[in-house]
């Protein structure tokens, strides 16, 4: 990863709104050097594939995400009637993770919004240690629920001041943009202050380019999206 410096921009994929993610995916895998990948979608479409064989693991940065933004989707789309959620769970989620995630990859943590924060980093912790996989970057996907960014950044470093990347959702984090480049203007201080090295930040589902200036400049690292 630092062979690339930030920004980082990561390619993603996601079955979610896409019915035709296989094709998709072998169609570009091999032309974008970062991307993100969630194991509920290798589990259930992309399995079949040898992801061992594409170009982009020899030079590039791959992001295992965890799954629960296909099954949040998924979940909301069955309350409409509309199609069948698929089995997904935090067993199947490190079973995935052990069979695909290798070392120099990036693990994104089992979210849990559900959870308080001092929850939600301890079982990410957890599953994380489950795993096993060594040399490998944890991306810690967290949500702070109206917490602080003062007090997120203490929580951090007290229950996970070893964790690699810190992970927040663009819609978690404030709106218009000035709300949500103070919120991580004010965490990336408070982070610099407390911790005796730099944790880049990664803010999913941010792909529009008139937001991402406004968020880097105020301190996030790596971002992603679908659009």
């Amino acid at each position: 990863m630092n062979s690339f410096g930030f920004p980082l921009f990561v390619y993603s994929y996601s079955s979610l709104g896409f019915s035709d993610l296989p094709e998709r995916y072998i169609a570009t895998r091999d032309l974008v050097p970062i991307q993100l990948v969630s194991l509920y979608d290798i589990h259930y479409y992309l399995g079949h594939l040898d992801m061992s064989n594409s170009q982009q693991f020899k030079s590039g940065i791959l992001f295992f995400d965890s799954g629960q933004y296909e099954t949040e989707g998924l979940r909301d789309t069955w309350k409409n009637g509309q199609a069948r959620q698929q089995l997904w769970s935090e067993e199947l989620y490190v079973e995935n993770a052990k069979k695909v995630v290798h070392e120099g990859d990036i693990l994104v943590s089992y979210d849990n919004r559900a959870l308080s924060l001092i929850d939600q980093i301890k079982e990410s912790q957890a599953l994380f240690a489950e795993i096993g996989v060594l040399d490998i970057k944890r991306d810690l996907l967290l949500h702070p629920n109206g917490v602080s960014p003062d007090a997120l950044a203490e929580a951090i470093a007290n229950v996970a001041p070893d964790i690699d990347i810190i992970g927040l959702t663009e819609k978690d984090i404030g709106f218009p943009w000035f709300i949500a480049a103070s919120y991580i203007h004010q965490l990336r201080i408070k982070l610099d202050t407390i911790l005796d090295r730099y944790v880049p930040i990664h803010i999913f589902g941010c792909f529009d380019p008139q937001t991402i200036p406004y968020l880097f400049f105020s301190g996030a690292d790596i971002f992603d999206g679908l659009a």
